[in-house]
């Protein structure tokens, strides 16, 4: 069966799953495949203008059954390229272990053929409710501008505890604005919980570009794993389930499992096609019991990608470098003490800050040029009367600074006659 048959059947059982449905929110209508979002009107036109089709498992992208892009066009990309697809596929894994019983589930339609789904859409806001085996999944799903916020629940609908409910969000963009699909850069940001990042030009931090982000809840504590990864072997990793919830490896990799972050700058070191994922656990679920709300956020747009590093609740150029640039050891270039310093991240880019600021002077006699002139101990207090502790005519002497220290010098001793 080709891919459009298969997705055409999918599409039609689903019809008939949903036509069930009834509505959850007032002045909604039933969605039965999916449920259109855009920027609304009244969004700053600098964050760009967003339109998606989202299905009723929360999915969206060209390789869904759905087969809609979602296109984005930047406000500030220079030439204009106007809207552009951006991503091929994004949606969510579960993975429930009862006891070493395990079950997958990719929520996707082409996935969920029979599933029961009661969904409904006003706007830019999606709700539905569907069965994932014993897991009931409650979604709601909206867009902010240029952010689509899904928030999941999940209740254990069986007789036997859940031991392990690992819920993985998955991103595979492909931008396009600059050139083709394979030259993406992947980064993590600054910050707990992580945030991913997928942008569409090399390693330069301090350049601007079009770029999606994955992160969830500045206060959410069940994230346990994220990746960086490669097309396809991320995905086929996720959906097997047979060994267990599979861990995400928690670094930068290509799909052959190559390390791409050589330099540790915490962006891939080339680009290709790749893919986010983090991994929440949000059991163990008793049965009958409900977890808390996972609120998921994927973000387009075009600048510095950034995440809250410094947890102020704003996201702005001191935290857009998306690799670890805060504290480590550099070299400032000063002389003296003044050339140990420390990394920071500044208007996104990373400086070297000195870690001691020069001195009034180098009055201090001790091998260091605290005033970070070049010259070391030139103000020391040198001859200054002093006793040498020697007898006679050698007891009086003057101070000397030498080798870092202070001596007293007196007069060499000669024959008595």
């Amino acid at each position: 069966m080709t891919r459009l048959a298969s997705r055409a059947r999918a599409l039609t059982i689903l019809a008939l799953a949903v036509g069930l449905a009834h509505p959850l929110l007032a002045g909604a209508a039933p969605v039965a495949f999916n449920h259109r979002m855009e920027t609304a009107a009244a969004c700053d036109p600098s964050l760009g203008h967003l339109r998606l089709r989202m299905d009723v498992f929360g999915a969206f992208g060209i390789a869904t059954s759905q087969g809609d892009s979602a296109f984005f066009d930047p406000a500030q990309d220079v030439p204009d390229r106007r809207a552009q697809g951006t991503v091929y596929e994004s949606m969510g894994f579960l993975c429930t272990d009862a006891g070493g019983t395990r079950e997958g589930h990719v929520f996707e339609a082409a996935d969920m053929v029979g599933a029961r789904v009661v969904a409904d859409g006003v706007e830019n806001r999606l709700t539905s409710t569907f069965d994932a085996g014993d897991v009931r999944v409650d979604l709601v799903a909206t867009l902010d501008c240029n952010v689509v916020r899904q928030c999941w629940q999940f209740t254990n609908l069986g007789a036997a505890p859940l031991d392990t409910v690992a819920f993985y969000p998955y991103l595979d963009g492909d931008l396009i604005f600059e050139a083709g699909s394979d030259n993406d850069r992947g980064a993590r940001a600054l910050g707990e919980p992580p945030h991913l990042y997928e942008f569409d030009q090399g390693d330069a931090p301090a350049r601007p570009t079009t770029y999606l982000g994955l992160y969830t809840d500045p206060d959410e504590r069940r994230i346990t794993g994220w990746e960086v990864g490669g097309f396809s072997e991320s995905r086929t990793r996720l959906e097997s389930v047979a060994r267990g919830c599979p861990p995400l490896h928690r670094g930068l990799r290509d799909r052959d499992l190559r390390d791409v972050d050589v330099n540790r700058d915490l962006i891939t070191d080339r680009g290709d096609d790749f893919t986010l994922a983090l991994r929440a656990d949000v059991g163990p679920l008793a049965p009958g019991a409900t977890s808390e709300a996972l609120c998921v956020y994927t973000q387009w747009g075009f600048g510095l990608p950034c995440g809250d590093a410094d947890g102020d609740g704003i996201c702005d150029a001191a935290d857009a470098c998306p690799f670890d640039a805060e504290g480590q050891p550099c070299e400032t270039g000063a002389f003296g003490l003044c050339g140990a310093g420390a990394t920071a991240c500044e208007g996104g880019q990373v400086v070297c800050r000195p870690l001691l600021e020069p001195a009034p002077s180098d009055a201090r006699c001790d091998g260091l040029d605290e005033d970070c002139d070049g010259a070391v101990d030139e103000d020391a207090l040198d001859g200054q009367a002093c006793q040498t502790g020697r007898p006679g005519v050698c007891a009086a002497g003057r101070t000397v600074c030498a080798d870092g220290g202070l001596r007293c010098d007196g007069p060499a001793p000669g024959l008595e006659v």
